[in-house]
């Protein structure tokens, strides 16, 4: 495969799929740390109240 002559090589496919697929994993995670966060925190709430 013959380098570009402008000096930059374009990214492969795979290492902008595999930057993708992590960053969404990463967001999936936090997104529902933070929802079962949430939901704990009402449980919480719930019962105290009650």
């Amino acid at each position: 495969m013959p380098e570009p002559r402008s000096g930059r090589r374009p990214l492969p496919r795979r290492a902008v799929l595999a930057a993708a697929a992590v960053g969404l994993s990463t967001a999936l995670t936090s997104t529902l740390r933070a929802g079962a966060y949430a939901g704990h925190l009402r449980a919480h709430l719930t019962a105290s109240t009650t």
